[in-house]
């Protein structure tokens, strides 16, 4: 029987530790588990809806390169998300598009409460629930990657109407992380477990023998990360000091652009060790990729709103 994936259920009171799941994501588990084969095969039947906003016209040029070069396991088809209405009515279609979820929670002794809120890019497709009285249309879930809003857009996100969160994720949201190189270790990473039919665990912790190898080569740092957010106002103009935040980590590091490193990873032979940071609502993501590869090198997860210099000292007591 098909796992069918509720989409507002997931990770209800669980912490997520990766920035990148493949699988059945959208529900909560406390361990890994497997592909249900039949749904792993109806994807792999359909041509991949990518769907970018107004924003990322300009490069899509970019996009197409850093995408068709990562994705093998579908066709895909690259397309504005406002073309989206043409294909989701239509059957052999699945879908990459940003979604998220909000989770409120209220103590009703003291009536406090607060929000989680995640948005990520999603990798799905329709699905019907035969098992209820009129069939339903519902969504089967198999990759969600992480996305870090800078906070205006987060705001706007959870401002927005239901009507209207496309229009918001789409063409007022910023997000850090989503450039085109960073998004082709993305997708190769997806890529590669859907293609071996392998579930990627959220709470999965990675140390590669590869971390070797930033003992000679620098790690990129893109400038995002040294935002200092201040988590009772919201406010992301303080930046941290570079050489107390990495006064920890004795290898060699270099802090650029995220325009900048992202070009780089574009170059032809690129041979990058760069670092994606997610804040993620009240969770932190630490990944390292490289570029060559599209490989996660390491990863690491923990609750927090901002990169601490023992997060580096962490790293450098695993490189061997």
């Amino acid at each position: 029987m098909k796992k069918l994936i509720l989409f507002i259920t997931l990770l209800l009171g669980f912490n997520i530790s990766a920035q990148i799941g493949v699988g059945p994501v959208e529900q909560v588990k406390l361990k890994a588990g497997e592909f249900e084969k039949e749904d792993l095969q109806a994807l792999k039947n359909t041509t991949t809806i990518f769907a970018y906003g107004k924003a990322d016209a300009s490069r899509l040029a970019d996009y197409k390169k850093a995408i068709e070069a990562s994705w093998t396991v579908t066709p895909i088809k690259i397309v504005p998300y406002t073309e989206l209405k043409n294909y989701l009515g239509q059957p052999g279609f699945s879908f990459l598009t940003i979604a998220g979820f909000n989770v409120k929670k209220t103590n009703h002794r003291t009536d406090f409460s607060y929000e989680n809120t995640h948005i990520y890019l999603n990798l799905w497709m329709p699905t019907i629930n035969t098992n209820k009285r009129k069939p339903k249309v519902e969504k089967l879930s198999f990759c969600r990657i992480e996305l870090y809003p800078d906070f205006p857009s987060y705001t706007k996100i959870l401002k927005a109407p239901k009507s209207k969160i496309n229009q918001v994720f789409y063409e007022e949201a910023r997000f850090y992380n989503f450039l085109p190189g960073m998004i082709k270790s993305y997708l190769a990473v997806a890529n590669d477990y859907l293609t071996k039919g392998e579930e990627r665990w959220f709470f999965k912790k990675e140390v590669t023998s590869d971390l070797k190898n930033l003992k000679r080569k620098p790690l990129l740092i893109p400038d995002y990360c040294l935002i200092k957010f201040n988590k009772f106002t919201g406010d992301e103009s303080e930046r941290h000091d570079v050489k107390k935040l990495l006064g920890k980590y004795p290898y060699k590091y270099k802090v650029v652009s995220a325009e900048k490193l992202d070009a780089m990873l574009l170059e032809e032979n690129s041979d990058i060790n760069y670092l994606v940071y997610v804040k993620s609502s009240v969770e932190k993501h630490f990944t390292i990729y490289n570029s060559k590869s599209d490989k996660i090198v390491y990863n690491r997860y923990k609750p927090g709103y901002n990169l601490k210099s023992n997060d580096f000292k962490e790293l450098a007591s695993v490189i061997k």
